[in-house]
Parts: C-alpha cells; sequence; structure tokens
C-alpha cells in the first residue's frame, strides 16, 4: 500500500512530485501487482499532480490493477477531469 501523505504530505502538487509517486506506483506493477495508494488524510492535490498519476495511468487503472482507497469526492472529480482531458487530446 502506498501512502502519498507520509512521503508528500496533505497538499500533492507539481509534475515533480506526482512523477516521483508516479514512479513508485509503476515499479510495483512492474513486479508483478495489484498497487492500492490510499488517500487518507490528502486535502488538496492539483492538476497537473492529477494529470500526471490519473491521467497518465488510466489504462492501469481502467484494469484494475491500481485500487485508490480514501479519495475524496473533489479528488474523483479532478481525477475524472484530468483523465477526459486527456483522451480529448489523443483523439
Amino acid at each position: 500500500m502506498i501512502r502519498p501523505v507520509e512521503q508528500l504530505g496533505p497538499v500533492l502538487s507539481g509534475r515533480a512530485q506526482a512523477k516521483v509517486l508516479r514512479s513508485e506506483i509503476s515499479q510495483d506493477l512492474a513486479n508483478g501487482g495489484h498497487v492500492v495508494i490510499d488517500l487518507d488524510e490528502v486535502i488538496a492535490m492539483s492538476p497537473s499532480f492529477a494529470d500526471e498519476v490519473f491521467a497518465k495511468l488510466a489504462n492501469e487503472i481502467r484494469e484494475e490493477r491500481i485500487e485508490f482507497r480514501n479519495i475524496s469526492p473533489g479528488i474523483q472529480s479532478l481525477a475524472r477531469f484530468v483523465t477526459l482531458g486527456r483522451t480529448r487530446e489523443q483523439s
């Protein structure tokens, strides 16, 4: 289980921070697993952070290789927004 709040704090912002998290997620996926990300205590997330995590890992999320727990309604909405935006860009 990955808890971003432990290494990045309760406000997740910027692509650089997100790349750290995405790298950890990708490494766990490469080791053949299902990854659980616990967003408990995360109070805010920037759109750029969300894009790096949710939009760039959308396939793995759809395939249920990544599971998010304790995700607030606001962050869920942001995740849908950035994923939809990236999907439209690729069309």
